[in-house]
């Protein structure tokens, strides 16, 4: 791939180039067959095309000891050879690059921590390049870094200080006329909007990114915009409507042919069938997503596979399988001090522990998903976890009166 194919929807418009992955959770119904000690579990979502900006600004153009180990890492960060772009991109920033050059490092040495959801030394770079930004009074940089703070903020769950820094953002975009920006600025917004539950906004936002990416001819731009509306329909329960939406966007990611766009559209396409009740399918096609996550390695997308696949046995009645892979999401979801990822976790391990008749256990669990969920202001997650917890009492209680 060259440069103007990078990112899960991706490309490089005036600088700037987008990408992604994550996940939002919606409600999953159990099926008939299960003990209906709880009445809903969480599923999880892609909806993160297009979120991670980067900004080459002055780099092509550095001189040789800059501008060659630049696209060099470019070359090994297309190929999610995180370790090696990354020394190749300090190699860059050892030469004494301009104030410009140097944010622009700093942010694409930090996008290779966030993509494999390293999110302190993210951070860390982040705000490096904000300093550095502020210096050479680049706006279109600092407009990047807040972009991707807020990136930060949402892979800790945090949505309030996501929201806040897309919107800083987003107001810096504004007042330089940077269009091409604000496409997956708009995109950012309106996903946190979907992942509290407020559908109506979250549409509004995406399809202003959409009216943008259609009048630039911006494909890797639709192809987000179409994923993340997608989302939508698929968290209101409006599956024909997601599933076009959904075929819409692998069509161009395929053209793309970037993996990691390729697997969060193989995912969502799996939910639609798992959601209608074809667990045969839906696990075909969460296997697909999961073997280009490992080869990615992106452990986010990887711990939303995990629970996805989990939901799917949890739905057959296989719990000691669905327990087996709730737990590598798990695991997956504290190494990177995900919040979200852990809500959703907790939630699906108490479901399955109530479906055994263990309550005790379920109702810790699930009290845990609670708490977290009310952290981040999940609210519309955390009536769904509410309700559970009543369910599970109940069946507790019944159960001790016999």
């Amino acid at each position: 791939m060259d440069l103007a194919t990078t990112g899960i929807i991706i490309g490089i418009v005036a600088g700037v180039v987008t990408i992604g992955g994550g996940a939002i959770w919606i409600a999953n119904r159990f099926r008939n067959h299960r003990t209906p000690a709880t009445e809903e579990t969480l599923r999880e979502i892609d909806t993160k095309l297009g979120r991670i900006a980067e900004y080459f600004d002055g780099l092509p153009q550095a001189p040789p000891e800059i501008r060659d180990p630049f696209k060099q890492g470019m070359e090994h960060k297309e190929k999610y050879e995180y370790a090696e772009a990354t020394r190749l991109f300090r190699q860059a920033l050892a030469q004494g690059p301009t104030g410009s050059q140097k944010a622009a490092l700093l942010l694409l040495i930090g996008n290779c921590f966030l993509e494999q959801s390293e999110l302190e030394e993210a951070e860390g770079h982040y705000k490096e390049a904000e300093a550095a930004a502020i210096e050479a009074d680049d706006q279109e940089a600092l407009a990047t870094t807040y972009n991707n703070i807020g990136e930060v903020h949402r892979g800790r769950g945090d949505y309030d200080r996501a929201l806040e820094s897309y919107h800083k953002s987003l107001k810096i975009r504004e007042e330089i006329g940077d269009r091409t920006g604000l496409a997956p600025t708009y995109n950012n917004i309106g996903e946190i909007h979907g992942a509290r539950g407020d559908y109506d906004q979250a549409l509004e936002w995406h399809h202003k990114s959409l009216k943008i990416s259609e009048e630039m001819g911006d494909r890797a731009g639709l192809a987000a915009t179409y994923n993340n509306i997608g989302g939508v329909y698929d968290s209101r329960g409006d599956y024909d409507q997601a599933l076009d939406w959904y075929m819409k966007s692998i069509k161009i990611t395929k053209k793309i042919g970037h993996k990691a766009g390729l697997a969060a559209s193989y995912n969502n396409i799996g939910g639609i069938y798992q959601e209608r009740g074809d667990l045969d399918q839906a696990l075909d096609w969460y296997h697909k997503s999961l073997k280009i996550r490992e080869e990615i390695g992106n452990r986010a997308a990887l711990a939303t596979i995990y629970n996805n696949i989990g939901g799917v046995y949890d739905s057959r009645g296989d719990y000691d399988q669905a327990l087996e892979w709730f737990m590598k999401g798990l695991k997956m979801s504290e190494q990177i001090g995900d919040r979200a990822g852990l809500a959703t976790t907790y939630n699906n391990i108490g479901g399955v522990y109530a479906c055994r008749g263990d309550y005790h256990q379920a109702l810790d669990f699930v009290q845990r998903a609670l708490a977290m969920f009310e952290q981040i202001g999940a609210k519309d997650k955390a009536r769904q976890v509410k309700e559970n917890i009543a369910a599970i009492k109940a069946k507790g209680q019944k159960r001790s009166k016999k």
